[in-house]
């Protein structure tokens, strides 16, 4: 299942599309991309909503390595959007959710949010369609 959250631009809605995602019994785990353009958003408040063991974050753009760090994480990160799915893409697995919520703004790769969705909806279909 992908979802595209890509107009989530703040600390409180990412939050609350990786709750909404918990609430989905049938899944197995959710990848949550986060990332983009960084607009001095208090990172470190997304700890615990990604402590489930179910929840695994992946960080890409401007901002990847300045959230690892304020999340105290040792994640590997990707410069781009097209860059982490492509790296995804073969460790995906039936009962996943892919959830693009950012939480940056898409100006470090897009002109706007609706053109990051439209990538990330067109990436989905040209890979798995």
């Amino acid at each position: 299942l992908f979802i595209n959250d890509s107009k989530a631009t703040t600390i409180n809605s990412v939050q609350t599309a990786i709750e909404s995602c918990i609430q989905e019994k049938s899944y197995k785990r959710v990848l949550v991309l986060i990332g983009g353009k960084d607009k001095k958003l208090p990172w470190s408040e997304l700890k615990s909503s990604l402590q489930s063991g179910k929840i695994k974050p992946y960080f890409f753009g401007e901002s990847a390595q300045l959230i690892v760090s304020a999340l105290n994480r040792t994640d590997k990160t990707a410069s781009t959007l097209n860059t982490l799915l492509d790296q995804l893409k073969p460790t995906l697995e039936s009962g996943d959710i892919i959830l693009l919520s950012p939480g940056g703004t898409s100006y470090d790769e897009f002109n706007n949010f609706e053109e990051r969705g439209d990538f990330f909806r067109s990436w989905v279909l040209a890979n798995f369609n």
